[in-house]
């Protein structure tokens, strides 16, 4: 599916703003010490992310208020296309690449609030190139050597630079999203990633990963369409019924159908007290538990993860899915320690169980349901989870 062009006009005052912006960073790395500092930065960010780098494209397209999400892979090619019916990449947003933790996301409203995640893509790249609000940009390895070699001219400073800094003869210490090349002009909104062979397995196995649960916490994403070399499949979300429950007026109910398969959603939501706030973003920050269960039986094995939106690596053996919009670390796959908010919105989760427990929500699926909610087989330490006790004092 083909989505049409965001714009009919160029905006000269943000064509020229984006041209400014690149040419800052570029200034700022021609210092020796500024260059290896972000060129460090960049890379822990871009190794914290890999395994995910997928689930990344899928989460800028939500944030920028996408339905429908496309991804092609052509693998003659070695190219990976993503496009979706939200809005274009901003100036802001093509600068917050450039920049390690800065993001134009700063509401509590979006699922991507670090704007580091785009950087693992370049575990998978040669080249990436977006379509922006004005113009295509392109990051490469390509273009990082040719600033690297203009930049310090002389092959002898080159090589003392790399050794004072640990690196070996002929490394390119520049951080690829740091200097990127923008040709302005009206482009559609398509991400494109041309790939190194050696990733092609992972990229197919990350697009084969992809399904029911990939999207059944992301209430605006409607359709996913993947094509591997022609092969497509669609992965559709409906929703049935949505309703407040009549036994808890606080309680969310939903019946969404995914691939044939229906899901009933119990949540809660609100905003976060002040004291539960994170400083560093603005205005309200709310937050939400969802409890999901299917009425295939079959999907509610206790053998799953949390999920915040997409799916971490924190062990939750439930006979459910469940969501809670938790601050996680950078890796996106763990929850970030000491973090106030954490407890909260954990505790509210708790609550949401017990609740789902004594309505036997689940139980004309199975009778057992609503029991083995609170009384799993095993449930794994983890000190930022901390559900045992939660769920001891449940039953």
């Amino acid at each position: 599916m083909k989505f049409d062009k965001m714009t009919t006009t160029l905006d000269d005052a943000k064509v020229e703003l984006l041209r400014q912006k690149i040419e800052e960073k570029r200034e700022s790395l021609k210092n020796p010490e500024q260059l290896f500092s972000a060129f460090s930065v960049d890379q822990e960010k871009t190794e914290e992310y890999n395994g995910r780098q997928l689930l990344e494209l899928i989460q800028n397209a939500v944030d920028a208020g996408a339905n429908t999400v496309t991804i092609c892979l052509k693998t003659k090619e070695n190219l990976l296309e993503i496009s979706d019916s939200g809005l274009s990449f901003s100036v802001e947003g093509i600068r917050s690449l450039m920049y390690p933790g800065r993001s134009p996301k700063r509401s509590g409203s979006f699922i991507g609030n670090k704007g580091l995640g785009f950087r693992s893509l370049l575990n998978w790249a040669d080249c990436i190139t977006i379509g922006t609000e004005v113009g295509t940009v392109e990051f490469s390895s390509e273009l990082a050597k040719a600033f690297f070699n203009e930049t310090f001219k002389d092959p002898l400073e080159r090589e003392a630079l790399l050794t004072q800094n640990g690196y070996p003869k002929d490394f390119i210490p520049v951080p690829v999203l740091g200097v990127p090349e923008f040709t302005p002009g009206i482009v559609e909104k398509t991400i494109r990633i041309h790939y190194r062979e050696e990733f092609e397995k992972d990229i197919i196995a990350q697009l084969k990963s992809v399904d029911d649960r990939t999207i059944l916490f992301l209430r605006e994403l409607e359709t996913v369409w993947i094509e591997i070399d022609g092969d497509k499949r669609t992965i559709s979300r409906h929703m049935v019924v949505h309703r407040t429950e009549e036994w808890d007026k606080g309680v969310s109910y939903e019946e969404v159908s995914i691939g044939g398969k229906t899901w009933y959603t119990y949540s809660i939501s609100g905003i976060l007290e002040p004291e539960y706030c994170d400083p560093k973003r603005t205005g309200e920050q709310s937050y939400s538990v969802t409890v999901a269960l299917c009425g295939d039986m079959e999907e509610n094995r206790p053998d799953g993860v949390l999920y915040n939106f997409f799916p971490t690596l924190v062990s939750v053996p439930l006979p459910c899915t469940i969501h809670a919009t938790v601050e996680l670390n950078d890796s996106r796959n763990h929850l970030k320690p000491n973090y106030p908010a954490n407890e909260y919105i954990i505790s509210q989760l708790l609550g949401l169980l017990k609740l789902c427990s004594e309505q036997k929500v689940g139980a004309d699926i199975n009778r057992w349901l609503p029991f083995r909610i609170l009384a799993p087989d095993r449930f794994p330490e983890n000190p930022c989870l901390n559900m045992n006790k939660g769920l001891a004092e449940a039953r």
